[in-house]
């Protein structure tokens, strides 16, 4: 042992480095090693940590790690933060530490590395007895931050004292704490959050900005709308709002327990939907009805400016439950749809053709609209969304006629490791782009601001998909001028000049 370690003193290639690390280990002796946690050299001493973390008989000791924590060596730091988020058992010993942390004022970066860091033993029950508190009753970066860890480390099920955490931000006067407190009411099981689901509604009537109570509606299920809240969720699906407000109405009413007259308004609504907000709609009518509201909806859907983005085998799942006459007349509907993606083609050489006149300023004006909604998900330098690829540079390696294909037919080729994946679990299916993965959760982006976190115990098959969370049907939502200018910017979205 003192061998291998004075050979990691003395040498800076990484393949040696682990060579001899993981000699270490496979000697299997800790004594000896634990020498070298008093060296000189951050190296070897780092060495000696993770050797000793590693070998069967696991010499390693809460005491050897947790003062690293904030040791101001970025080397030592790094490899204690690796080996504690490893030991979820050690949460009891940290609960003093991470109490400060959350209460200090730091850097955005540093806290969300705090955050992380937590997630890692909110198994603890000293942990999650923290995070309630927190979350109930610390400073506002306090109850931020604790509310996103339960948002992405839910145990099933949550403590109860977890969701009278959630049920008490929800309800405080801070909207930055209300925000974080439904993205963490979204995470838990139905079974467990009767009180939070009345929270939520009760948020939603509230007086809190727009964003707040349309988000808290739309995390909320089996709500009963009275004439003016369906009145006001409703006319957040004007293409004029702002894309995540339009996309949370439009969850809020597919979720909700809507009136035969309410279904009725809606259905006529669905002719104005955006591409993203049609297929969410649909599922307000999932429950079905009779022949007059059938009727109302397939008369919507053909007229519908946004009708390309849905899937026939969306249509057909949710005229399931209506009469056998509306799901024939439903053919005429269905045929069309097919014939519109059959011409696909034909329709994007005619678009290519009459690109004219494309302006690149007025063209970062549409990617940036609401209307458009690119930014949502897109990044170009360093503004934008991460769910889907990086256009900084899409000028350099996409010919005109990819781009307008990828804006108006985004289903008909994906971009690798964008690929969109279905997620089928006893209750629902869901289609997205897996943002982040734990052991024990799933991120998946459905949508441009919408995301779903599902638990891998309740995952019951992951498959390919085959339709894009971007919606199409933007060729309808854009003028031929706004697209001409739209793909301007695109190709001129290069290195340097052109």
């Amino acid at each position: 042992m003192p061998a291998l370690l004075d050979a990691i003193s003395t040498t800076e290639d990484p393949a040696l480095l682990h060579s001899l690390t993981f000699a270490m280990i496979e000697i299997d002796d800790p004594a000896p090693v634990r020498a070298g946690l008093t060296s000189p050299s951050p190296q070897v001493r780092r060495a000696a940590l993770i050797a000793l973390d590693q070998m069967h008989s696991s010499g390693i000791r809460s005491n050897d790690v947790l003062p690293l924590l904030s040791s101001s060596e970025p080397l030592m730091q790094e490899t204690a933060n690796w080996i504690a988020v490893r030991h979820a058992d050690w949460g009891g010993q940290l609960a003093g530490r991470f109490r400060g942390l959350l209460n200090q004022s730091m850097p955005e970066d540093k806290r969300a590395a705090m955050e992380k860091q937590l997630g890692a033993f909110a198994s603890d029950a000293a942990i999650q007895g923290l995070l309630a508190q927190q979350a109930s009753a610390g400073g506002v970066q306090a109850r931020v931050s604790a509310l996103n860890v339960m948002a992405a480390h839910p145990p099933k099920p949550a403590p109860t004292a977890w969701t009278a955490g959630i049920v008490s931000a929800l309800g405080a006067g801070n909207a930055d704490v209300q925000r974080a407190a439904v993205a963490a009411a979204r995470s838990l099981d139905k079974d467990d959050a009767a009180a939070v689901q009345a929270a939520l509604g009760k948020l939603g009537r509230s007086s809190a900005p727009a964003d707040v109570r349309l988000a808290a509606l739309s995390a909320a299920s089996g709500q009963t709308f009275d004439a003016s809240l369906f009145d006001y969720v409703r006319a957040n699906l004007s293409t004029d709002r702002p894309i995540a407000d339009r996309a949370n109405a439009a969850r809020a009413l597919a979720h909700a327990n809507l009136t035969a007259e309410q279904q009725l308004t809606l259905a006529d609504s669905l002719k104005e939907a955006g591409p993203m907000e049609l297929p969410v709609l649909l599922e307000a009518f999932a429950q079905g009805g009779d022949a007059a509201l059938g009727a109302k909806l397939l008369a919507s859907l053909g007229d519908a400016k946004a009708r390309s983005s849905l899937r026939p085998d969306l249509i057909e799942t949710t005229l399931e439950k209506f009469p056998a006459e509306v799901q024939q007349k439903s053919e005429e509907l269905l045929a069309s749809l097919d014939e519109a993606r059959a011409s696909q083609r034909a329709e994007l050489d005619t678009l290519v053709a009459n690109l004219h006149g494309g302006d690149i300023r007025r063209g970062q004006s549409v990617f940036n609209s609401e209307k458009a909604g690119c930014s949502s998900c897109h990044r170009i330098g360093y503004l934008g969304g991460r769910i889907g690829p990086d256009l900084t540079r899409i000028g350099e390696i996409r010919e005109e006629k990819d781009l307008v294909e990828a804006v108006v037919f985004p289903s008909a080729s994906f971009v690798r490791s964008f690929e969109p994946v279905v997620v089928e679990t006893p209750d629902d299916i869901f289609n997205g782009v897996i943002v982040d993965e734990t052991e024990n959760m799933m991120l998946l982006a459905t949508g441009a601001k919408s995301e779903e976190r599902i638990a891998r115990a309740s995952i019951e098959d992951v498959r390919p998909g085959t339709v894009s969370i971007m919606p199409s049907g933007l060729k309808d939502e854009l003028s031929p001028q706004e697209l001409s200018d739209l793909i301007a910017f695109l190709k001129n979205a290069r290195r340097g000049p052109n």
